[in-house]
């Protein structure tokens, strides 16, 4: 795709393997008929496939997947100005805010401190 881009998408994989459930999203691409949006968490590195949630007519579902480069360029998406917004409040409320997370749910969503708070 882009340079900079997938280098900020990369960066994002580490926060993607330590809590998908709640995964903050960096990206929009949109078609120009605004049929197709495509909302990008992360870049495997070294490899063309993306993590995000994909929104076109026929998939109606919003989930974190998988969506390689290849999806990515037949959909002849453009990316579109987005303030980052967490995953999780957009597919279970449909609402694109950024709230940033307190210090319990930063400590939480950490699964390193979290099997050390499962010990105590």
């Amino acid at each position: 795709m882009m340079g900079e881009l997938d280098y900020k998408l990369e960066e994002a994989f580490g926060r993607l393997k330590e809590n998908i459930e709640n995964a903050l999203i960096i990206v929009h691409l949109q078609s120009d008929d605004k049929e197709v949006n495509i909302y990008l968490i992360a870049k495997q590195p070294n490899e063309d496939i993306y993590y995000g949630i994909l929104e076109t007519e026929f998939i109606t579902k919003k989930q974190i997947a998988g969506i390689p480069l290849s999806n990515i360029i037949a959909a002849d998406v453009k990316e579109v100005s987005v303030k980052p917004f967490w995953s999780k409040t957009y597919i279970e409320e449909n609402i694109k805010k950024f709230k940033p997370l307190t210090i319990r749910e930063l400590f939480l969503s950490n699964s390193k401190f979290k099997l050390i708070s499962e010990d105590i």
